[in-house]
């Protein structure tokens, strides 16, 4: 079983100055959501490693992992959950270039059940969420997948209806010209698991946000992921969620502006995506539609901008990353998945050769390594892990450094959530603020602590120097019990100060492009 580990800091010279002013934006925090906290992996139908191996479970410990998706995306389409192996006859390259090296292990290794009783059992989220074929499989067979989740009668499970069905592939097109003949395909597989699973919560692929902004924006519907999107509203009744993959941040926006701002876009662009396409995903879909955002990651290419790939997996990256989960913090009435795109890289493997947050030597390794990306991620989550509750941040400060991009022109130069070990008013217990700060310049903060109990406490501020990391660097994985602040590879600063019972705020310095957890401790 995982252990969690949040406190264990480095004590310098306090400091006290004054500043941006934050402080919790919900009377009523909201139980933290374990999918927010997650990943997309393709474990099994790509990396062929048993879901009980050390290795693989010492990660989801490490990480502290919310939730993970099974069996992944696209690999989903051509997976039947009930052997554990690719569907009979597939000829595409995940089959026939992966498929051989599945098929030397027992069938059903790579199943559901084996997933729960191996690194499934050491997330936070109960259930992964299930992503079922209903691409190459006949209607029986894609009924049969539901005899297999038997344990979504007793726990709120979420399920997926394929995966990005929505592009304009080859076997996507022929097997659904649009659609209308997937909606006619998966009704009687959702009438099925409404009747035997009333707990589940269906999402249908939906759109890349691309479409979604263009479509927020104005623009007529254009090819098969906007008409995909405009004829999925038509039947509402289906479903509970949209899936919408978000792979959005691309060379377009960084050519628009001087390099000098490259940094600040990095890490505010999610805030912006977001909100501007909640507003619209709501107005057409209704005002309690969920939006999942099953996968994200930058969009790198190999054209990428040279920006793009100095920061890829490292500090920069992760504060990329944190605001995602930020951003649907603040949405959380309509954002209820968040899923960063990948886990795991493996040498050798051309897979998510360059994507994963963690990377493994061989598939036989069992030794793992992390990088900027997966170091901060860590840290938050284990925030989360050890928190009941959580709140989206309400803070005064000064504006981004441009407003060259329409949607990012009102953000400001914090984006925090504050997260509640306890509730409050209780005699005992943790308060933390995560704040990013993404402009080229260090910010006097103030914290607004009128939400923990009014007693001498303590507060331990560290901050992740996101700019000054080398982003390319790997180090040994921590075991789950090393405390946080892990050292390496992006580097951070760690202060205290003590809170006495009448102060009603307390007050930090945050670095230029850098992650800080405050954490107060009564």
């Amino acid at each position: 079983m995982c252990l969690s580990v949040l406190l264990g800091f480095i004590v310098t010279c306090p400091v006290l100055l004054r500043g941006s002013h934050l402080f919790p934006s919900s009377q009523v925090p909201l139980p933290v959501n374990s999918n927010l906290f997650a990943v997309n992996d393709v474990l099994g139908p790509i990396f062929p490693i048993p879901y009980n191996s050390s290795v693989l479970e010492s990660i989801a410990c490490s990480l502290r992992l919310g939730g993970m998706r099974f069996p992944g995306g696209t690999v989903a389409n051509y997976w039947n959950i009930t052997s554990g192996r690719y569907v009979r006859g597939c000829n595409v390259s995940s089959c026939t270039t992966y498929g051989p090296r599945i098929d030397n292990f027992p069938l059903g290794t790579f199943t559901l059940s084996n997933f729960l009783q191996g690194m499934g059992k050491d997330l936070t989220a109960s259930v992964p969420l299930i992503d079922l074929n209903c691409l190459t499989l006949t209607e029986t067979e894609a009924l049969a997948q539901l005899d297999w989740l038997e344990i979504c009668k007793s726990r709120e499970c979420l399920i997926e209806l394929s995966n990005e069905l929505y592009l304009n592939s080859g076997d996507y097109v022929s097997r659904f010209p649009t659609a209308t003949q997937y909606l006619s395909f998966i009704e009687p597989v959702v009438k099925e698991i409404r009747a035997r699973y009333p707990m589940a919560k269906i999402s249908l692929p939906a759109s890349n946000i691309p479409t979604v902004l263009a479509l927020a924006k104005g623009q007529k519907p254009s090819g098969r992921s906007g008409s995909w999107l405009v004829d999925l509203a038509k039947r509402r009744d289906l479903f509970d969620g949209i899936t919408v993959h978000d792979y959005s941040l691309q060379d377009y926006y960084f050519k628009r502006l001087p390099k000098e701002v490259w940094p600040t876009l990095m890490a505010a662009f999610p805030e912006g995506v977001y909100q501007n396409i909640t507003k619209y995903l709501k107005a057409e879909f209704g005002e309690n539609i969920e939006i999942w955002i099953s996968e994200y990651n930058v969009g790198l290419k190999s054209s990428s901008t040279s920006y793009l790939r100095e920061v890829a997996n490292g500090g920069m990256h992760g504060l990329f990353t944190i605001s995602h989960i930020f951003s649907a913090i603040s949405n959380e009435a309509t954002i209820k998945v968040m899923f960063y795109h990948a886990l795991l890289s493996v040498n050798g493997t051309a897979w998510d050769s360059n994507s994963g947050m963690v990377r493994l030597s061989s598939l036989q390794s069992q030794s793992a390594y992390i990088n900027g990306v997966s170091q901060l991620f860590a840290h938050v989550n284990a925030v989360a892990r050890n928190s009941s509750t959580m709140s989206s941040v309400e803070h005064s400060g000064e504006k981004i450094p441009f407003t060259d991009v329409p949607f990012m022109a009102n953000l400001t130069c914090l984006q925090a959530a504050v997260f509640f070990s306890e509730s409050r008013g209780s005699n005992d217990g943790q308060m933390t603020y995560i704040v990013i700060n993404r402009c080229p310049k260090s910010l006097e903060t103030s914290f607004d602590v009128n939400h923990s109990v009014a007693v001498d406490r303590q507060a331990i501020l560290v901050s992740y120097i996101c700019s000054t990391d080398e982003p390319g660097r790997w180090v040994p994985m921590p075991n789950p019990e090393v405390p946080f602040p892990w050292p390496e590879p992006v580097p951070s600063e760690t202060s205290k100060q003590s809170v006495a019972a009448s102060k009603k705020h307390v007050q930090f310095n945050l670095p230029m492009f850098s992650l800080n957890v405050m954490t107060l401790t009564w």
